[in-house]
């Protein structure tokens, strides 16, 4: 294998594909559904569209740019690569959909109750941890490694269970609710677990787990127990640090949302007894 060279895109047709589907679909729907007047709610945010916006861009980095070339050397892109598509991504594109594009997709009955149930909390979890075992496993690791179509099935695997799990966080949609605040701060706990479980054994391992990154050349020097541990860091980071950072927003906003309940029910009170 040659040296990798920071020029190196990687333009694989079903990716670059894919991503411009998505795009077009978005572009596509928001169009068909433009405001025809002012009190019209089928409006797009600027929000919206920056997060959906910032959602392809990091795919295109995460798949498309030197990046995916540089995780064949080095264990740790291959991490950064797929936290990209876990943690990063899934909630960008789940905000910058407005709820009046994915709500006609929910009005079908069975695409709503499946939707229902494996978004629910406990499915969730499940879904979203057995991914991320089964594919850091070093057989299926390694296959992905040395075989394309099964390195696009485990992109596809990670985009999606990431999806399904922030669902309850960011869900944009009445019909499959977000969880209650102090629901979304457990579950987001629970999910720090198992990431934080193999991102340790990946950084503390005394061996090299996937013997194909000691077989290729490394960019800047790196050794491959080294690059082994700066992947296990990045999940530790991203799926424990990030998950526990997002715990605390929430935990500010349900003190701030309850506070607000309780002036509510105050000022009530003093207008009843005024009048």
């Amino acid at each position: 294998m040659t040296a990798w060279s920071p020029a190196s895109w990687s333009f694989e047709p079903g990716v670059v594909g894919g991503i411009g589907a998505l795009s077009l679909a978005y572009i596509i729907g928001v169009w068909r559904a433009r405001p025809r007047s002012i009190w019209d709610e089928h409006v797009v945010s600027v929000g919206e569209a920056a997060a959906f916006g910032s959602a392809i861009i990091l795919l295109v980095v995460a798949l498309i740019s030197p990046l995916d070339t540089l995780s064949s050397y080095l264990f740790s892109a291959h991490m950064l690569q797929h936290m990209l598509l876990v943690y990063i991504v899934p909630p960008l594109l789940l905000v910058g959909t407005p709820r009046w594009l994915l709500e006609p997709l929910l009005a079908v009955p069975r695409v709503r109750d499946v939707a229902r149930v494996v978004t629910g909390p406990i499915p969730a979890i499940i879904i979203f941890n057995a991914v991320l075992v089964v594919w850091h496993m070093p057989e299926a690791w390694q296959a992905a490694l040395v075989d394309d179509q099964i390195h696009a099935f485990e992109h596809l695997c990670f985009l999606g269970a990431g999806i399904i799990a922030w669902f309850p966080i960011f869900s944009p949609v009445r019909v499959v609710p977000r969880l209650s605040y102090p629901g979304q701060m457990v579950y987001l706990f629970v999910q720090s677990l198992v990431p934080a479980v193999v991102g340790a054994f990946i950084t503390f391992s005394g061996s090299v787990i996937y013997p194909l990154y000691s077989g290729v050349p490394k960019p800047w020097g790196l050794s491959p127990l080294v690059d082994q541990q700066l992947a296990g860091l990045l999940m530790k980071l991203l799926g424990t640090i990030f998950l526990w950072i997002l715990v605390s927003v929430r935990f500010f906003q349900w003190f701030g949302h309850e506070e607000h309940e309780i002036e509510k029910i105050v000022d009530d009170s003093s207008l009843s007894q005024t009048s």
